[in-house]
């Protein structure tokens, strides 16, 4: 199994959980501030596009300087603030962003690396950190949701890119890929 193996699973599960949401949880509001949980899931599409913008070698940081905001995050929080849409939307729009995101990592040359916001990374590290995106973007942010993601809790905290990042988990410890 590859690191892109990996990848695909996490989001499957990831997947699986959201398809059991309805309009009142996709429109619950998360831990983080302001967000919604399809605040959340937009944002993962989004960073998605972002892999396949920065795998193609355009200007990924280009992209995010076009936003309002000095910092990366307030930038962030700009482009989910403007791009709000109904909970569908948002999730039709993360499923085609992560399969083409994953497209894009699996047939990249592995050992060159590639723009990103932190800095150049190679195809199965910038994986990684989609993993760990896929796995909760921020800590807390399904805590709102925790209660309805019935078997699913936030595990401990990974660092990517400075900003720790929650896993789900079921109810037996297992990774959302086991």
């Amino acid at each position: 199994m590859t690191v892109f193996d990996d990848l695909a699973a996490e989001q499957d599960r990831l997947d699986h959980i959201l398809s059991g949401l309805d309009e009142a949880q996709w429109t619950s509001p998360s831990d983080a501030a302001g967000w919604t949980i399809a605040d959340v899931v937009l944002h993962l599409a989004q960073s998605e596009e972002s892999v396949v913008v920065t795998m193609s070698g355009r200007g990924l940081r280009t992209s995010l300087g076009a936003m309002a905001g000095g910092t990366v995050e307030e930038r962030v929080a700009e482009m989910v603030r403007t791009e709000r849409a109904a909970p569908e939307a948002v999730f039709g729009r993360w499923r085609r962003a992560r399969q083409s995101a994953l497209s894009a990592l699996r047939a990249a040359d592995p050992d060159r690396p590639v723009e990103w916001v932190t800095g150049p990374v190679k195809p199965a590290t910038l994986a990684t950190t989609r993993a760990g995106r896929a796995l909760g973007a921020r800590p807390g942010h399904y805590r709102a949701a925790r209660h309805r993601l019935a078997g699913h809790r936030p595990a401990a905290p990974c660092g990517l890119a400075g900003a720790p990042h929650a896993a789900l988990r079921d109810d037996a410890g297992r990774g959302a890929a086991g």
